[in-house]
């Protein structure tokens, strides 16, 4: 972009660079339903069509353009960014088993694809459950749902692209389909101007547990933890606010990833529900047979200062009860990745990911699969892990059911893309639900030998205080 375009324009004019950016977006639009005219159908294949466009804001683009059915998806290092209406294609299962169903399902569907673009194809955006108890809050979701949209906005590299899917067995079905896009283009827009933001407050609070109900499930943890019967549980909260309006979804997920940027961020409606979250933790990212993932676990607030930062990250390091709850998880992930891997690097160095209210240990993982695994083994081994359950797995996931008042649904699940070139997924942490002008808030704490409950208490309202603070701001 030429600096001509930045300079600043009279009062009451709009700037050069938006103008610029509009007519852009307006002549991709118009691009996009020609070759949408032009299109001879192809039944039973996914068709892709993208064009090129100027830098636009994922997330801006959506809140430009509310839709019962958004979705979204950016990595940690902001290096892929897809922004979805409507869908297109859909696979989904009701048990967590049948994920290797659905991955079937998306890998034929990838393999079979057809299209133009100067992208790498059609990619499939979705997820999984902390477990099969879709109740409650989450009935309008299903325990395994991926799809691929019917009009996206993706940007990869620095390289951003706009674009549709297209997908029917039948004439009748492309033909409703293609009557569809066509209307969502017609209403299509793009304002290169910044927003004006509606403030919010919170009208009403409600914790799906108090603090005595809290120690007391702390302790049946710590107790369970002396028996013998697990090392680790992973306890989560559900705070149920009330807001004053409802919020505008998108647009909260940016000002939240702008004070997290080290994170995941991810956005995905169902029936007028809306899940969406800024996660710090990679389940996982493969390219090919290469597979990286890691190990977080361990948390301390961030120090008000440079000096009792540095405190509390040199805490982290050498607490034995932080490096225990890490090393968990470490162990977990070694266990369960070698029966797949030609070969596994479980000694990456111990870092600290600091985040904007809290830090966390992190431990790098790195290994080459063997021929023939694929995504569904590496969900099923890795999902979840003992940061969101705890260890032993199925003794933590039973005490979880028989102490947490509410179900999780797909707060600590994994969210993530699946493309022809691999996949990457995060752990669905750091989320919350909402509906109308009501927002379903999660957070957990990992229990292990010494913990105490009001500390750990207290890392809940951490985890939850970025996004309690961002409501009303």
């Amino acid at each position: 972009m030429s600096e001509q375009l930045l300079d600043s324009s009279p009062t009451g004019t709009r700037p050069k660079t938006a103008v610029w950016l509009d007519n852009a977006f307006d002549l991709a639009v118009r691009q996009l339903n020609d070759r949408l005219a032009r299109l001879v159908p192809r039944l039973g294949q996914l068709v892709h069509v993208s064009i090129e466009v100027p830098c636009i804001d994922t997330l801006g683009w959506l809140t430009d353009n509310p839709h019962s059915n958004q979705s979204y998806w950016q990595n940690r290092d902001s290096q892929f960014a897809l922004a979805g209406l409507d869908q297109a294609l859909v696979f989904e299962a009701e048990q967590l088993a049948d994920v290797d169903r659905v991955m079937t399902h998306i890998e034929t569907a990838l393999a079979q694809s057809v299209g133009t673009g100067t992208g790498s194809g059609p990619v499939f955006l979705g997820g999984l459950s902390f477990d099969n108890q879709m109740t409650g809050h989450w009935q309008a979701f299903k325990a395994v749902s991926f799809r691929a949209p019917l009009c996206f906005l993706q940007q990869q590299n620095g390289q951003h692209e706009l674009g549709f899917n297209l997908y029917s067995t039948t004439l009748a079905g492309w033909q409703q389909q293609s009557t569809t896009l066509k209307r969502l283009l017609a209403k299509l827009c793009f304002d290169a101007q910044p927003r004006a933001r509606q403030k919010n407050r919170i009208r009403q609070r409600q914790d799906s547990f108090d603090p005595d109900g809290w120690r007391t499930s702390v302790a049946q943890t710590l107790k369970a933890i002396e028996q013998g019967q697990l090392k680790k549980a992973v306890l989560a909260r559900r705070v149920d606010l009330t807001l004053a309006h409802t919020p505008n979804m998108p647009e909260l997920l940016t000002r939240w990833r702008s004070k997290n940027p080290a994170s995941f961020s991810f956005l995905l409606s169902q029936s007028g529900w809306q899940f969406l979250g800024c996660s710090p933790e990679r389940l996982f990212v493969r390219h090919q047979q290469r597979l990286d993932t890691e190990a977080i676990a361990g948390t301390l607030p961030r120090g008000q200062n440079r000096d009792e930062d540095f405190f509390y990250g040199q805490q982290l390091l050498t607490d034995p009860k932080l490096r225990l709850e890490h090393r968990l998880v470490g162990d977990f992930i070694g266990q369960q990745l070698r029966p797949h891997c030609a070969d596994i690097d479980t000694q990456g160095k111990t870092h600290i990911l600091k985040l904007s209210a809290i830090q966390h240990l992190c431990q790098p993982i790195q290994a080459s699969l063997k021929r023939g695994v694929g995504n569904h083994t590496l969900l099923q081994a890795l999902h979840p892990t003992p940061a969101v359950c705890g260890y032993p797995r199925q003794a933590a996931h039973n005490l979880i059911n028989e102490l947490e008042p509410v179900g999780r649904g797909w707060y600590s699940g994994a969210v993530g893309v699946v493309s022809d070139a691999g996949a990457e997924f995060a752990v669905a942490i750091r989320s919350a639900l909402s509906h109308n002008n009501q927002l379903f808030c999660y957070s957990g704490v990992g229990i292990v030998e010494g913990s105490v409950a009001e500390q750990e208490w207290q890392e809940l309202e951490s985890k939850l205080h970025s996004l309690l603070e961002l409501i009303e701001q």
